[in-house]
């Protein structure tokens, strides 16, 4: 006779709720025995083996509608979930890596003010070629910079004036885009 597991051992095995164990096994995506005497859930090394594919598809974020019948695909089929898995999160990675840029762009421009003295502000060059003013009447003209938050910025002009510009700053190759007032 196999060893049986009680659903507590395999919860605290795979470090999972027992719910989901639960879940999982009502949605058939595994099969437990049941103790006579008292109906609860037992497991065998096979089916332990089972939830370690359960877990790992999961970590992936496979849907469990995907997984049912997990045991009854192909290789092949099996092979194309992964690799459907891998380009979505590949495409994934690549958002992530989009948005680390713009945190450390907006990080290093705050760094900047704050290591700037807030009592003197030299007059410099505008490190930048162009800057599209956010005085937009139409929300839609915004829409178009939102991809690259980190561009957006402000700009005082001289003390002569007390002036100041919201906007984003673009590549001047990207003004022929815009409707909108370019400084």
């Amino acid at each position: 006779m196999k060893k049986m597991y009680t659903i507590g051992q395999v919860s605290e095995l795979f470090d999972l709720p027992k719910s989901t164990i639960r879940y999982w096994d009502e949605q058939g995506l595994i099969r437990s025995s049941r103790q006579e005497e008292n109906d609860y859930r037992l497991f065998d090394i096979d089916d332990i083996f089972m939830l370690y594919d359960i877990v790992f598809y999961r970590k992936l974020d496979i849907p469990i509608k995907q997984m049912k019948n997990l045991y009854g695909k192909t290789l092949t089929e099996l092979y194309e979930t992964l690799d459907e898995t891998e380009r979505r999160i590949h495409k994934e990675l690549v958002v992530m890596k989009q948005k680390q840029k713009e945190i450390r762009e907006r990080k290093k421009q705050l760094k900047l003010m704050i290591d700037t003295n807030e009592e003197e502000f030299p007059v410099e060059e505008i490190p930048f070629d162009c800057m599209i003013s956010t005085e937009f009447e139409d929300i839609v003209e915004i829409k178009k910079f939102l991809p690259n938050y980190s561009s957006f910025g402000m700009m005082s002009m001289p003390a002569s004036s007390s002036q100041t510009m919201y906007g984003f700053f673009i590549d001047p190759s990207e003004v022929h885009l815009f409707t909108q007032d370019v400084i």
